[in-house]
């Protein structure tokens, strides 16, 4: 009987043991089946890292791209339209003739970012004979996209109207109209001696007003001009006519 349940325990404790071997090679299989997976992973692991890296940089670059593109362009836009830019006549007024005549050697003198900069200049204006009309002042380099600054604009051009005054003894006066910005006076005959301004002498010589001279009117305010004297001028008045439109400069900086 005792050998029987020795018997017993042993091959109990023989098949322990076997199924603990099994039970290694099992686990030494799985690891070998588990290693490709763990390989490919990493792989994916160090993609994906290289991947937003990638994109991370391409952001960062773009964005300095973009910063630097803006403030070129705010730097153009704002010195184009001050009182003291190189095509104005005030400021956010700019002079019709000078400004479609720019050139990007003036831009580059008044605004030393625009340099080596691909640049493109516009002016968008509407009116009710030829509607939305975009004027190209100067364009440098391939703009393809880059960045735009807009500033609303007047464009003033000047034009010129010439008439005879017949000053009698008792003297004479005539009408300014309110966007007249200067006038200047010529002595045809006589001997007109004095001309003022809404009262206030402009001009004065006892012995007659001689050849040509220029009269500083009020901006934009109707007013008269007055004679003294006995003879003929001819008085020029300067008017300025107006009209907006929009300044587009677009700064496109391309790695």
């Amino acid at each position: 009987m005792s050998r029987e349940r020795s018997g017993s325990r042993s091959r109990i404790r023989n098949r322990l043991k076997i199924e603990e071997a099994d039970s290694h090679l099992d686990g030494d299989r799985r690891a070998q089946a588990n290693l490709p997976v763990l390989v490919v992973a990493l792989v994916l692991l160090v993609a994906a890292t290289g991947i937003a890296l990638a994109v991370a940089t391409d952001a960062r670059a773009s964005a300095e791209r973009d910063s630097i593109e803006r403030s070129a362009a705010v730097s153009i836009a704002d010195r184009l339209v001050a009182a003291d830019g190189p095509t104005t006549r005030r400021r956010n007024v700019l002079d019709r003739t000078e400004t479609a005549g720019l050139t990007i050697e003036t831009v580059e003198e008044t605004v030393p970012a625009a340099t080596d900069q691909a640049i493109r200049l516009r002016l968008r204006s509407r009116s009710d004979d030829e509607g939305d009309t975009v004027q190209m002042l100067l364009e440098r380099g391939d703009v393809r996209g880059g960045t735009t600054i807009r500033r609303i604009v007047s464009l003033a051009a000047t034009t010129e109207e010439s008439n005879r005054v017949h000053v009698p003894e008792n003297g004479t006066s005539i009408a300014i109209p309110g966007n007249a910005t200067g006038a200047s006076v010529r002595t045809v005959s006589g001997n007109v001696t004095t001309v003022r301004a809404d009262g206030r002498v402009v001009l004065h010589r006892p012995g007659g007003l001689e050849g040509t001279a220029r009269v500083d009117l009020p901006r934009r305010a109707r007013s008269r001009l007055a004679f003294e004297g006995l003879g003929i001028l001819e008085v020029t008045i300067e008017r300025e006519s107006r009209s907006t439109a929009v300044l587009e400069v677009t700064v496109d900086e391309r790695p």
